[in-house]
């Protein structure tokens, strides 16, 4: 039943859609808005036009700001090198060492080699520990020695001084035996044929490529020293022309030392940045984590249960 109480028939009506009655306009009426219509579309295209524009003049402002930016970080950079050589011309190196000194120290307390076992440097006394074959060899040698009167001993020794590095005379590249350098076995192979048998990069090997790149680099000019650094290898010039002269022909070719290819050849002396650089070009390999031992581990909880 419908609420009018008429029996329901099952089918509902269908709502018939009202058209909205749109009001007429006239010729000036319509012109008006088409008008209006276009006034906007100006004005929009107006807008669009103003903004390419400011973005072109921000584009434009930025670039001109990294271009001012960048020279001058260059002009800065320029200053601080010639400082810098300004100070490296006024300092020499003097190199010192430990171990020749030692057993020079050896031989003027005992020149038959005979009492002597061991002469090392003690760091925290500042000062070199002398071992002896025998109590009564060390009590003959510091006899009588006290603070106000201590024993002195005279150790005939010769230094190297050599002048130090400047900036526009030197030229280095990547230690060949360096972990980051992917020729490093090949290195390796090197040394070993030249009688020593390492993994590591130490002293000896060192001396060997040092040799070897005195041999090879001559030819650019006179070497005063090399050495290595932030594991580079650093070989420093006479003059900067011999440097240049280095870096112009070994830069545009391939070149290799022993088998093993010259890689990251910088001007200069090496820096952080150069560091940071080189391991991004050629990483170090990452340790591997040694895995847990399962069975140490068990035994410990057992061992913490029963506690």
């Amino acid at each position: 039943m419908n609420p009018d109480g008429t029996p329901a028939t099952g089918k509902k009506k269908k709502r018939r859609n009202k058209k909205r009655k749109r009001p007429q306009l006239s010729d000036e009426e319509r012109a008006k808005l088409e008008a209006e219509r276009t006034a906007a579309r100006d004005a929009k295209l107006k807008r669009k036009e103003e903004n390419k524009r400011k973005e072109v003049e921000a584009r434009d402002r930025k670039r001109l700001k990294r271009e001012e930016a960048a020279k001058r970080q260059k002009e800065m950079e320029g200053r601080q090198k010639l400082q810098k050589e300004n100070r490296q011309r006024s300092e020499v190196f003097v190199y010192f060492d430990m171990k020749a000194f030692s057993d020079q120290l050896m031989e003027s307390l005992d020149k038959g080699k005979k009492k002597v076992q061991s002469c090392n440097y003690d760091f925290s006394h500042k000062g070199f520990r002398v071992r002896f074959n025998d109590p009564s060899h060390a009590t003959a040698c510091a006899q009588g020695a006290t603070m106000k009167k201590p024993r002195t001993i005279r150790v005939p020794t010769s230094l190297q001084c050599l002048p130090a590095p400047v900036e526009s005379r030197c030229v280095f590249f990547l230690d060949f035996c360096n972990n980051g350098h992917p020729q490093k076995a090949t290195a390796f192979e090197w040394v070993k044929t030249q009688g020593i048998d390492t993994k590591t990069s130490d002293i000896k090997t060192l001396n060997l490529w040092k040799e070897s790149s005195s041999k090879e680099y001559a030819r650019f000019g006179e070497i005063v020293n090399i050495y290595r650094e932030r594991g580079f290898i650093v070989i420093q010039f006479e003059s900067a022309e011999s440097a240049e002269e280095m870096f112009k022909e070994l830069n545009n070719n391939e070149t290799t030392l022993n088998g093993v290819p010259v890689l990251f050849l910088r001007e200069g002396t090496p820096k952080k940045r150069d560091r940071l650089d080189c391991d991004k070009e050629y990483p170090r390999p990452q340790k591997q984590k040694q895995p847990k031992d399962e069975s140490k581990e068990t035994e410990t909880k057992k061992e913490a249960v029963e506690v």
